[in-house]
């Protein structure tokens, strides 16, 4: 599957993109509002993931430091590719949460 991702150049096609993200949520919403563990599963993994982030973050300016850098610039660039390399992964798990598998 080839995912495209285009910025909106008018106010229609954002209106467009508002659309499908409301419906995206409604519908996860309405998917997983009887199964509240699973629910909670995905909120928890965005939680993990924050967590693991973050210590990518530090850990790219630890590095830096060791490497006799002052600068944090590292730690937002680190957050930036960890949240980047999880996005796809995420959506695609979020997409068949409760398909069988345990969460």
């Amino acid at each position: 599957m080839t995912v495209e991702i285009v910025v909106p150049r008018t106010a229609e096609e954002l209106d467009g993109v508002r659309a499908l993200m409301r419906a995206f949520v409604a519908w996860h919403r309405e998917r997983h509002e009887a199964d509240r563990e699973l629910g909670q599963a995905a909120v928890d993994a965005v939680g993990d993931a924050d967590l693991a982030v973050r210590a990518l973050g530090d850990l790219a300016t630890d590095l830096a430091r060791a490497a006799g850098s002052e600068s944090e610039a590292g730690r937002g660039a680190a957050r930036d590719a960890g949240f980047g390399a999880l996005d796809g992964p995420y959506r695609l798990w979020l997409a068949r949460l409760g398909e069988g598998d345990d969460p």
